[in-house]
C-alpha cells in the first residue's frame, strides 16, 4: 500500500538551511552534486539563480534550484528529495510552487533513456518542447573559431575534451574579476561564434534553438558544474576529459580514444596539457561595443 502524500511547506532557502541541502544532496547521487561554497553564493542571493526548499517536520526534505535564462522561461537546474520520503509528493509541491513564483515558462532538459524521470515530469504537467538527437555534431568547429577569437585578443587558451563529444575552452584570468565579469565576456564572445559558424547559437530559449547546438557561455556561474580535467566518465570504455593541443582540434578528433588505458601513456608523452590555465593568469581586455 502507497505511503500517503506528504503536505509540505515550502519556502525560500535560507543560510540556516546549508547544511540540510548538502546533507540531502549527498543522499541523492542523481542530484547535481554543488560545492558548500556554490549553495552559499546561492543563498546569499549571488547570481540569477534562486533555491526552494520542501520542508516536513521541522527538516528540509527536498529543495529545488531555478534561474530566470530569458525573458518569460526559467530552467529548473537541480531538485532533489529524500530518498526516505520519495513518493509521497514533495517533488510536485516544489515544481507547484514555481509558477507561484513568476508568469515565465518553465523547462527543463531530461536524458532520453532516464525513462522514470521523463514520468515524474510529464506527470506534473511538464511537455516534451523539443529533441537534440544530435547536439554536439561538429563542436571542433566552434572551437576553432573561438581560438582566433580568442588570439585576436592575445588571450592564451587550452582546450580539453568533455569526456564524452563536447569541448570546452579554458582561459586562466587574473583572479580580480567579478563573476558578472567574466559571464558577459564569455558570452560575448561566444555569441562573436554563434555570428560566424551555421548551426551554433547562443539563444538561451530551448523553444527557439531550432535543433541548433547551444554554445553554453553560462556554465561560468554560481551551480553549474563542469567536469574538471583528467576526470573519467561513467559510459562505456571509461573515456577522461583530455586536455587538448589546438592542432588534435578537427573534425576527426575522437574523445573517446582519451581514456583509463591510453591517458597515464598520453600524459608521460605530452605532459599537462592544463597546466597553463592555472599558471598563466592574463588580463580582460575591453570589447567594442
Amino acid at each position: 500500500m502507497p505511503e500517503p502524500l506528504l503536505e509540505p511547506l515550502i519556502r525560500p532557502a535560507a543560510r540556516p538551511d546549508l547544511a540540510s541541502l548538502l546533507q540531502l544532496q549527498s543522499r541523492s547521487p542523481e542530484a547535481a552534486q554543488w560545492t558548500e561554497r556554490d549553495f552559499e553564493g546561492l543563498l546569499g542571493g549571488e547570481g540569477a539563480a534562486r533555491c526552494l526548499a520542501a520542508e516536513v517536520g521541522g527538516q528540509v526534505a527536498g529543495f529545488l534550484v531555478y534561474r530566470r535564462v530569458a525573458a518569460g522561461e526559467l530552467e529548473i537546474l537541480n531538485l532533489a528529495v529524500d530518498p526516505g520520503l520519495r513518493r509521497r509528493g514533495i517533488g510536485r509541491a516544489l515544481l507547484q510552487r514555481l509558477p507561484a513564483e513568476c508568469s515565465d515558462e518553465v523547462f527543463l532538459e531530461v536524458r532520453a533513456e532516464n525513462a522514470s524521470a521523463q514520468r515524474f515530469y510529464s506527470e506534473a504537467g511538464f511537455r516534451e518542447a523539443g529533441r537534440r538527437p544530435d547536439y554536439y555534431r561538429n563542436p571542433s568547429d566552434a572551437a576553432i573559431v573561438m581560438r582566433g577569437l580568442l588570439e585576436n585578443l592575445e588571450l592564451p587558451s587550452v582546450p580539453k575534451t568533455s569526456g564524452k563529444r563536447g569541448i570546452h575552452v579554458f582561459v586562466g584570468l587574473e583572479p580580480k574579476y567579478s563573476h558578472e565579469e567574466v559571464a558577459d565576456f564569455a558570452c560575448s564572445i561566444s555569441a562573436a561564434v554563434a555570428a560566424k559558424v551555421p548551426g551554433i547559437t547562443v539563444e538561451r530559449a530551448l523553444a527557439k534553438r531550432r535543433g541548433r547546438l547551444y554554445l553554453d557561455c553560462m556554465q561560468n556561474g554560481y551551480g553549474k558544474t563542469v567536469v574538471a580535467p583528467y576526470s573519467l566518465r561513467g559510459i562505456d570504455g571509461a573515456p577522461v576529459s583530455a586536455p587538448l593541443l589546438w592542432s588534435e582540434v578537427t573534425k576527426k578528433l575522437d574523445p573517446l580514444k582519451f581514456n583509463i588505458r591510453t591517458m597515464p601513456d598520453r600524459v608521460a608523452k605530452v605532459g599537462d596539457l592544463f597546466a597553463p590555465v592555472l599558471e598563466t593568469r592574463v588580463k580582460l581586455p575591453k570589447l567594442k561595443g
